[in-house]
């Protein structure tokens, strides 16, 4: 759905008419009021065969996934064998040859060394890992108007900040993939949208059939799509 972490960022940005509707919902249907969103940036796929362009490119590919059905149907519609691993043996999966690839954010990728077990690495930016700051929703509300600024705009300067340091590192650690020998390669958007018009609707399938609010969905991608022009 998403092009850039900027794009996500402004989606989900707390003063936003989406997330207000986001926060209200999930606020009166479990008692947990989301304060912001942490960008944790676009998960990217690495591999130890070839490089990827085309989702053809994924055919045959074993490539560990997080334990996410969502995730797992994506990467069956592009014709992957989807490896659930734990994230403590990713590792050892890639180096034995149990998985033949991985996807994670940049970050996440230098943090296991990739390029020791990996030599492909393609920006697809095909999932947004976010981390949700949350409160208990009758604590929120027993504060005082005065408490409540107050705790809304600490977690405002929160999410500035981490961004922040999360473009900042986002750089550099794509700059020490590459100097550590990882073959990174950019695609453009058309090359993007081929990857979601080969899995998306798949997954938004699977995705309506379990939400019990599936019409957030067509809200989030609309307002992608008007932000993008």
């Amino acid at each position: 759905m998403f092009e850039s972490s900027q794009e996500a960022y402004d989606l989900l940005n707390p003063e936003g008419e989406f997330f207000l509707d986001l926060q209200s919902d999930i606020s009166e249907k479990t008692g947990i009021r989301p304060l912001v969103f942490f960008n944790e940036g676009l998960r990217h796929i690495t591999n130890s065969k070839h490089e990827i362009r085309t989702p053809e490119d994924m055919k045959g590919l074993k490539i560990r996934t997080m334990n996410v059905t969502a995730h797992m149907k994506m990467f069956e519609a592009l014709g992957t064998q989807p490896t659930n691993v734990s994230w403590n043996e990713l590792y050892t999966a890639l180096q034995t040859g149990l998985a033949d690839g991985q996807e994670n954010p940049i970050a996440n990728a230098v943090y296991i060394s990739a390029w020791e077990v990996q030599k492909y690495m393609t920006l697809d930016g095909h999932v947004c890992l976010c981390g949700l700051f949350c409160m208990n929703e009758d604590f929120y509300q027993s504060l005082s108007q005065a408490q409540k600024d107050a705790v809304d705009q600490a977690a405002l300067k929160a999410l500035e900040a981490e961004y922040s340091m999360y473009q900042s590192n986002e750089a550099a650690n794509l700059e020490l993939l590459k100097e550590n020998g990882l073959q990174v390669t950019e695609l453009t958007s058309e090359e993007i949208d081929a990857f979601r018009q080969a899995c998306q609707p798949q997954v938004l399938e699977y995705l309506r059939s379990t939400m019990d609010t599936p019409e957030l969905l067509d809200k989030a991608m609309q307002a992608v799509e008007e932000a993008r022009g």
